[in-house]
Order: C-alpha cells, then sequence, then structure tokens
C-alpha cells in the first residue's frame, strides 16, 4: 500500500505531467443534444477485449439505434480514481486507460442518444497488462555522480512517464528536486549541487494519469567536484586548429564573462567546418560536465555561428606537434538543445532569448579519463555557417 506520502508525491506528479504534456487528456468530442427523441438506444453486442499495458481497447457492435450518438465508457483505475470514455458512433472501439496495477477491472459501457438517454449498461471484465510505472520501476538505478547522484532506468514500451526524485530540503522534509518526463527507452540524467557529503535521495515513477509507484530510496554520497580555475587555462594552438577572426581570441572563451554581447571566440570564414581549437586547462582533471554560453544580441541567439553539434576530446599528454589526434580521448558528441519556440534560426522569441542566456549544460560520460588538454570540434552551427564563435566555457570536475 502506498504511503500517504507517496500519494502526495505522485499528485505533485501529476501537476507536472499535466503542465509537460498538455495536461488535459480528452478522448474526443461530441456535439451537445438536440434531439427530443426521449426513446432509449440499445447496448453494445459482441464485445471483445484487447488487453494493454495499463489499458484496454475494447471492441463491439453498435445498436441499430437511429438516436445514438456516442458511447459511454465509465471505470475506476484505482480506489480512488474513477475515468469515464466517450467516442463517437462512427467508430466502434474505446480505449479504457490509467489502470494503476495489474488486476481485473470493471467497464461500464453504455450507448448514449441525442437526447442524452442511456441504454441500459454492459459490464465487461478487463485484466490491462503491468502499467508502465510498475515496468520502470524496478529498473530504476540511483548511482554516485560529481556533485549529486545519477539516474538511470529503462522505459522499454517508451510510454510517457515521468521521473521524480527527492530528497530532504532544510526542514528535514523529502521535496522533489528534479522531475524529467520522457518517452525514451534509455534513461539517464544527473542532478547536482550537492556537498560531499552522505545524503539520502528517492526515485519514483508516475504515469500521465497521475499513477504513482513505490518509492526508491538510497544513501548516496555526492562525488566532490569543484569548478575548474580558467585562470591557467592557455591557448595550446597547434596545426590544423583554426586561427581567431575579428579580434575574438581563444583567451576570451575563459574570461569569466557571459555576458551574450560580449566578446567571445570566432573563427575564421575561411574553409568549411568541421573546425576545432585546442586549449590547457593547466592541470589534469577528471571532468564531470561543462557549460558554454552563445553569441547572443538581438538575431544571434540560436542562429548564425552559434555551435548546434560539436564534439569535446582530451588528452593527458601534450598534443602532438603535428596537431594529429594521436592519443585523443573522444569524450563526447554534443548538440544545442533546441529553443522553447522551436522557431527557425534568426526567429527567437523573448523565451528564447532567456533561456540561451542561462547557457547549455552538458555532462561528461561517467568513467571518461583524466584529461589536461581539450580539443573543441564545432561539426554544425546553426545556421550552417562555415565558422563558429561563442561566448564563454566552464568545466567542472576532480583533479
Amino acid at each position: 500500500m502506498q504511503s500517504s506520502q507517496t500519494k502526495i508525491f505522485a499528485l505533485l506528479g501529476l501537476i507536472g505531467l499535466a503542465t509537460a504534456w498538455g495536461g488535459c487528456f480528452k478522448d474526443e468530442a461530441y456535439n451537445e443534444p438536440t434531439d427530443k427523441d426521449g426513446a432509449k438506444p440499445g447496448p453494445v453486442t459482441n464485445v471483445q477485449v484487447t488487453n494493454h499495458n495499463g489499458a484496454a481497447t475494447i471492441t463491439y457492435t453498435l445498436p441499430n439505434s437511429s438516436n445514438l450518438l456516442y458511447v459511454r465508457a465509465k471505470y475506476k483505475t484505482n480506489d480512488v480514481a474513477t475515468r469515464q470514455t466517450q467516442v463517437s458512433y462512427y467508430t466502434n472501439k474505446v480505449e479504457v486507460s490509467g489502470f494503476a496495477e495489474k488486476k481485473e477491472y470493471e467497464v461500464i459501457l453504455t450507448t448514449v442518444s441525442r437526447a442524452e438517454v442511456e441504454s441500459e449498461p454492459v459490464i465487461v471484465k478487463v485484466n490491462p497488462e503491468t502499467p508502465v510505472h510498475r515496468l520502470v520501476m524496478p529498473t530504476v538505478r540511483i548511482a554516485p555522480d560529481f556533485g549529486g547522484v545519477f539516474i538511470g532506468a529503462e522505459n522499454a514500451i517508451r510510454e510517457k512517464i515521468g521521473v521524480i526524485v527527492i530528497t530532504k530540503d532544510k526542514n528535514d522534509e523529502f521535496k522533489p528536486i528534479e522531475s524529467r518526463y520522457t518517452t525514451n527507452e534509455q534513461i539517464g540524467f544527473s542532478v547536482r549541487g550537492y556537498e560531499n557529503e552522505p545524503r539520502e535521495f528517492g526515485v519514483y515513477i508516475v504515469d500521465r494519469w497521475g499513477n504513482s509507484s513505490d518509492t526508491l530510496f538510497e544513501t548516496i554520497t555526492p562525488l566532490f567536484e569543484e569548478l575548474l580555475d580558467k585562470n591557467k587555462f592557455a591557448d595550446m594552438s597547434v596545426p590544423g586548429d583554426e586561427p581567431s577572426d575579428y579580434q575574438w581570441y581563444m583567451n576570451y572563451l575563459w574570461d569569466g564573462n557571459t555576458d551574450p554581447n560580449s566578446t567571445g571566440f570566432h573563427t575564421t570564414t575561411i574553409g568549411a567546418l568541421p573546425k576545432h581549437i585546442t586549449f590547457d586547462m593547466g592541470a589534469s582533471y577528471h571532468l564531470s560536465r561543462f557549460k558554454t554560453w552563445q553569441r547572443g544580441g538581438g538575431w544571434y541567439d540560436f542562429s548564425h555561428g552559434n555551435p548546434k553539434r560539436w564534439r569535446v576530446w582530451g588528452t593527458d599528454e601534450r598534443p602532438a606537434a603535428d596537431g594529429s589526434f594521436n592519443g585523443w580521448t573522444l569524450l563526447g558528441e554534443f548538440e544545442a538543445p533546441a529553443k522553447p519556440s522551436g522557431r527557425p534560426p534568426y526567429d527567437n522569441t523573448a523565451e528564447d532569448v532567456a533561456f540561451g542566456r542561462n547557457g547549455f549544460e552538458f555532462n561528461i560520460p561517467a568513467g571518461s579519463p583524466r584529461v589536461r588538454y581539450i580539443r573543441f570540434q564545432v561539426l554544425e552551427t546553426w545556421s550552417n555557417t562555415n565558422f563558429w564563435h561563442m561566448i564563454e566555457i566552464s568545466f567542472w570536475g576532480q583533479q
């Protein structure tokens, strides 16, 4: 049985899901009744059930009633919630969904006339398969990460779910600190911002109807990480690196100024992408994450030569004098997040601009080797230019 605390978390998950996915789950609109015919329509017949994960499809034969408007299904999805689904007479099936468990449920089917007169009910037994929140929960894992925890899970049926992470606040009460809503099969993300000391974290799964799994609790000690001292960073250009242009030099990438209207690094406009630069962080680190800030100011946000897709390479050995990639390890290929509006380049909303001002943070894969030298290689820009520019970059890790 779920605790009252878990039910509260489920309610919070439902509110989050309503925000992330549009909130309202309406099955099919129908016209307001205009017919004054008070005759009771006939019931559906020849009922067949196909069960799914947390749902079932019920097919039937409609009655030969001239005043029929729609079919109504009423059912309980858990001990509290009752749902109602309505479909027009143009179809011979209804989907019932949102069931909290794998067990038998009753669905009451009635036909409804244009005068809102219901037929005699038909009781249908459905036996939905294991719902998605219960399928995913056994796969959830919590592991130490730099400055927090890594959350992993598997969503084999790719249904919409919310992954809710909780920990205690200053009042010693468990509160959600991260909510991720996804249909991805493989789920993995980090929650950071915590000290290198034992802390209890919890994870539970909600579906789009607010059904909630039990909560997995683990006491985790986040790995120590720190913002790297950019005063130690230095240009390490070797043959094959892209020169700067427009007096936007490489050292502006680590001057601590993230103002989108300030000066950053700008490549030449000669040749084609990919184009890369190489720099020295001044010491060796196990990197945990990095953050970039794009050029802004009017039409530059998510446009022009701002990087859209790139690779980060690292090595702990001094780069080869010939500028080759010998000895370099690919730390990851990354892509800037889509802007909220979804509009094309050069067409930005105020929300797009505000989103870009916060910078974009990316995780370095766990288990990556210790590195001192970084090679930043841009593969594509937002406007498919043959040059790229960026305002600032920061790294976090452990020496």
